[in-house]
């Protein structure tokens, strides 16, 4: 039986479109360059929603605000981690504040 060229070339395809698509299907492990890293993270905020802004404000002035409110005590004034963590916080309270359990 004699078979047409089309179809001697889609078989001869098909079985490099199987192996290709297996490899494809493959679960590749997550890249762990820094930029991969913060593009991931970047994608995952925008998922949800959230924004990560770059906000500036001065050190000393927002930690002494902070102790002064009783928001962190005296050691966590001294970490810059836990400043930036408790402005997240703050502005997150206020969005709550100001809207309610609008959604």
């Amino acid at each position: 039986m004699a078979r047409s060229a089309a179809a001697r070339k889609r078989r001869v395809l098909g079985g490099q479109n199987r192996r290709s698509a297996a490899r494809r299907a493959r679960p590749r492990a997550p890249s762990l360059r820094p930029e991969a890293v913060r593009k991931r993270r970047q994608r995952l905020r925008q998922d949800r929603g959230m924004i990560a802004p770059p906000v500036e404000f001065h050190e000393h002035r927002f930690a002494e605000a902070l102790l002064l409110a009783g928001r962190i005590n005296e050691a966590e004034a001294l970490n810059r981690d836990h400043l930036v963590r408790e402005a997240e916080y703050v502005l997150a309270e206020f969005a709550t504040r100001w809207l309610g359990n609008r959604q």
